[in-house]
């Protein structure tokens, strides 16, 4: 095993049974279960409002959480002398969702339905609002994106060099543009109906 994974790992208070590469991570067996360690270049500040995310998440007992794991210092990050920072987080030994079996398909999205249903009841914190991390309201956030996709029409409108390319790109715009307002009314009407504020999004599957 590289000595870098071996340095970060001996900051944690786990016995290492076994270490195998994964995707762009190491899978480690350890005396308190499987972990995965996992080089990181983001902020700390993302790290800590995860996994105060994740923390709630877990107090309900509906989900496994891949919670991050502190090391002896109690920190969530940690650094190899060259420099770079890793992150261990709990881990689960199973495989990924068959796209093909219609059955595990669901099952997915009613998980993924419990999620947004769970992100509900999170408590919203200001120093949340990193940008990265907390957009705008979703009907605000897909509002946006029309003004973007108007904009762009606009200006492949302007355009002469290629008049039948620029015909079409601007009647397919056209086409989605008529038909995306409509979600954006919809999404704000069930906000207003449903009393729901400020909180926590999974954006996509």
């Amino acid at each position: 095993m590289n000595e870098k994974y071996t340095e970060v790992l001996s900051q944690y208070e786990l016995e290492i049974l076994d270490v195998k590469r994964g995707r762009g991570a190491w899978l480690c067996e350890t005396d308190q279960g499987l972990k995965l360690l996992r080089e990181y270049k983001g902020t700390i500040k993302r790290l800590e409002f995860e996994d105060q995310v994740f923390l709630q998440l877990e107090e309900t007992g509906h989900l496994s959480v891949d919670r991050y794991v502190r090391n002896k210092e109690g920190e969530i990050l940690s650094s190899a002398e060259d420099g770079t920072r890793w992150i261990v987080k709990n881990w689960y030994s199973d495989r990924e969702c068959n796209l093909k079996d219609s059955k595990e398909v669901l099952c997915a999205i009613e998980r993924i339905a419990l999620l947004h249903k769970m992100f509900r009841n999170v408590k919203f914190k200001e120093e949340w609002n990193l940008g990265s991390i907390l957009v705008q309201q979703p009907a605000e956030e897909m509002e946006r994106h029309n003004r973007e996709l108007i904009r762009a029409r606009s200006f492949i409108r302007s355009k002469e060099k290629s008049p039948n390319l620029n015909y079409v790109s601007w009647e397919i715009m056209t086409y989605f543009l008529i038909r995306l307002w409509k979600p954006v009314k919809d999404l704000q009407a069930f906000v207003r109906n449903a009393g729901l504020g400020r909180g926590i999004c999974v954006m996509g599957i």
